[in-house]
């Protein structure tokens, strides 16, 4: 226990004088040994952790809304202990942990066993050493931590009554989460409150309406509400430019033989959760369904595109630029319009709840008007129900204001003060900035450099060295004339609601949308082939370029679907699990990894590979990063070499990994394995560890150093066939 020590003084101070003796007198000074010294340490230490407990106890127990059996608390652990000491002291209290408050995840929520509290705490017992070594702190939620503070800052609030959303604890579980919600409608009846909305049970989260002081005294009088957020107000991502009347562009006639037709029923769907969706010619055959969030309720304002923003958004995810041939079939889900704008977060999570069995591939663009971080907890909550329903969601960055933009600062350069908006800082979301394609005199960018208005970076560190945007597509260029923004003949290609092709669509509202469609793409071919959704994804990541454009997060998807002679694509996937102990964790292959077996036919120079991952770790109060994979590489009669750590790369700890190999000389041909393996961000106990499970899809590159016909896919797949494998 000397480590807990914080200095080696002994509680004495002492003031040199020149009679101070040059030894002990009888009556004098006599220092108290180390050993003595570091026991009372040790027992203050005790008394202290012991008391806050108490108090704590003593706090939760006063209040009405409490479960009898279960406290929830906050502890603190020193972050000098070990994973087995954590593990001991949570074990111990007979814990379970729920959620991590920070990104070291050394404050963490907990629920403790009430019974084993009143044994460890009780004049007569032992205060176990398990427990006083690793933890540094022991108390309940503060109204800091549970009330967002967009509303605390909102001064209306304290008298106003306003809708906020109100999480319970986390991962709780079903039938504890029901008993809990059961628990807090004799609460709602006593205060007059109403329900607005309530999600699907397990998740514990509801609308309500109340001011700050009900908000208050329902947090003083229960112990497993965790937070209460103001609601995000969904704000359509859209250019600030008025478009002119749409230019005149070259557009494909909207052709449907029966050949066509019986294409389209196998085509993959994309769900557009936007605001709406207007029947046009060229996009009703591959409409669906058109929905709406329960609060449209109004039959004129259920489904169609009032604002004229999801319209064009479906055409570009189901035809491309400029009405190109069907790529995906659309579902509409409408979450927004300018008249209700406080459901679109809810609204996402709505329709991936109900179309889920139906789509892979879901995309918004509109972005969550949320700078105060109010309700980073549902966006953690959006996370994990994509990572549980196996889903792509891709989401636009968002737009600078350029009417409020600093012109000292020069272009690019101003770009990096605006971060994503939400939900694109989400780990499993994809983000898409934009770049433009097109320029005309007195336009701010150059072809193919980034959009003027599109944002990059992230204002989460929990984040770790995760790139958002993650990747940029097409969204337009600006000029700027008298003032005033301009983006015709400049912009996106796609159809107006009224079926009109303009060309001055601008925003990264419009590069998202394409984004989903180069996935449908992507899906259309290998879809019966991909379980994991993150192959999809590390498909898509391989194909992208442009890494020479700054501000682009992974590149520019480009068309993927049938590669070159000189290149070949193979993909796999999988589950690992982490690590079960250091040692293991520090040997030279785990035991709990993936494999991946490759034939590498003669005169590949070149192998890159792109790994995407996901977990189903209980999620905190804000996405955050929580594992990372490594990869060890066994090349033909070599030996086992592991990449480089994370902390070593240029990119860091992030889901999405980039790997190469090469030889400039020697042959790569034979088999060659690639082992991935979990590893965590932070410090995790072990009973968490061993019930995580990290879902992978790996995506690798062959390329030719020199040609040799017919082309290297054929030697690959002859290879593999030869071994008794299909090759993808």
């Amino acid at each position: 226990m000397e480590n807990l020590a914080t200095n080696d003084g002994d509680g004495f101070f002492f003031i040199p004088s020149e009679n101070w003796p040059a030894k002990p007198s009888k009556h004098g000074y006599t220092p108290i040994p180390k050993e003595e010294r570091e026991a009372r340490k040790i027992e203050v230490k005790k008394r202290d952790l012991r008391t806050k407990i108490k108090t704590t106890m003593s706090s939760i127990k006063s209040k009405e809304i409490k479960d009898p059996a279960k406290y929830y608390v906050i502890v603190k652990y020193d972050e000098k202990a070990s994973k087995t000491e954590l593990y001991h002291a949570l074990h111990s209290l007979k814990a379970t942990v729920h959620a991590y408050l920070n990104k070291q995840h050394t404050l963490i929520l907990i629920s403790v066993d009430v019974v084993t509290l009143n044994n460890h705490t009780s004049s007569n017992s032992d205060f176990p050493l398990s427990i006083q070594g690793p933890l540094l702190d022991f108390r309940e939620l503060t109204r800091e931590e549970q009330l967002g503070k967009g509303i605390i800052q909102d001064k209306s609030w304290r008298e106003e009554a306003k809708p906020v959303m109100l999480h319970l604890i986390p991962n709780l579980g079903l039938a504890r989460v029901q008993e809990y919600l059961d628990r807090l409608q004799d609460y709602f009846k006593e205060k007059n409150l109403p329900i607005l909305w309530q999600a699907s049970p397990e998740r514990g989260m509801l609308i309500t309406k109340m001011n700050r002081e009900t908000a208050e005294d329902l947090l003083r009088r229960s112990n497993f509400v965790f937070n209460i957020h103001g609601i995000p107000r969904g704000v359509a991502s859209k250019s600030d430019a008025k478009p002119e009347a749409p230019s005149k562009i070259k557009a494909k006639p909207s052709s449907y033989s029966a050949n066509l037709s019986l294409s389209i029923d196998k085509l993959p769907t994309v769900c557009v959760v936007d605001t709406g969706l207007d029947l046009i010619p060229s996009l009703s055959p591959l409409i669906q369904k058109r929905d709406a969030h329960q609060s449209f309720s109004n039959p004129s304002d259920e489904a169609e595109d009032k604002e004229g923003h999801g319209t064009p958004i479906a055409c570009l995810a189901a035809r491309g630029e400029g009405n190109g041939l069907p790529r995906a079939k659309i579902i509409s889900y409408k979450i927004y319009s300018k008249d209700n704008r406080d459901v679109a977060l809810e609204g996402m999570m709505n329709a991936i709840n109900k179309y889920s069995d139906t789509a892979r591939i879901f995309v918004s663009s509109v972005n969550l008007d949320d700078e105060l971080n109010d309700g980073a907890a549902t966006y953690a909550e959006l996370d994990q129900l994509i990572q549980e329903k196996n889903i792509c969601f891709v989401s636009s960055a968002g737009n600078i204001e350029m009417e409020k933009l600093d012109w000292s600062i020069p272009y690019p350069k101003y770009i990096e003060k605006y971060p994503v908006k939400h939900p694109s800082q989400n780990i499993q979301v994809i983000s898409v900035g934009a770049i433009t394609r097109r320029e005309k005199d007195g336009s701010i960018a150059k072809s193919n450099q980034i959009s003027p208005f599109t944002r990059f970076g992230k204002s989460l560190d929990t984040l770790c060295d995760v790139k958002k945007p993650d990747v940029a597509e097409h969204g337009g260029n600006l000029c700027i004339h008298s003032g005033l923004l301009d983006a015709s003949g400049i912009g996106v290609a796609s159809l107006c609601k009224d079926g009109n092709p303009h060309n001055g669509f601008a925003g990264t509202s419009f590069s998202a949308p394409l984004v989903a469609g180069r996935l449908a793409e992507i899906l259309a071919k290998y879809g019966d082939k991909i379980k994991n959704i993150e192959t999809l994804k590390a498909l898509m990541f391989l194909s992208c370029n442009g890494k020479t454009i700054d501000y682009v997060g992974n590149g520019v998807p480009r068309p993927f679907l049938k590669p070159d002679p000189n290149h070949a694509v193979i993909f796999s996937e999988g589950t690992v699990s982490l690590p079960s102990n250091n040692k293991e964790k520090n040997s030279a292959i785990p035991a709990q990894l993936g494999k991946v077996s490759i034939p590498v036919p003669n005169g590949v120079g070149r192998i890159d590979m792109c790994l995407v991952h996901s977990d189903n770790l209980p999620k905190g109060n804000q996405p955050s990063l929580n594992t990372r994979l490594r990869v060890y590489a066994e090349s033909p009669g070599a030996e086992v070499t592991k990449t480089k750590p994370d902390d070593e790369t240029p990119t860091g700890p992030s889901h999405v990994k980039f790997f190469s190999w090469g030889f400039k000389s020697n042959s790569m041909k034979g088999i060659w394995k690639f082992y991935i393996a979990g590893d965590t961000t932070s410090h995790f106990p072990p009973d968490v560890a061993k019930t995580t499970t990290i879902r992978y899809g790996c995506a690798i590159l062959l390329t030719y150093r020199k040609f040799i016909p017919p082309s290297l896919t054929f030697y690959v797949k002859k290879e593999m066939e030869a071994l008794g494998r299909i090759a993808q």
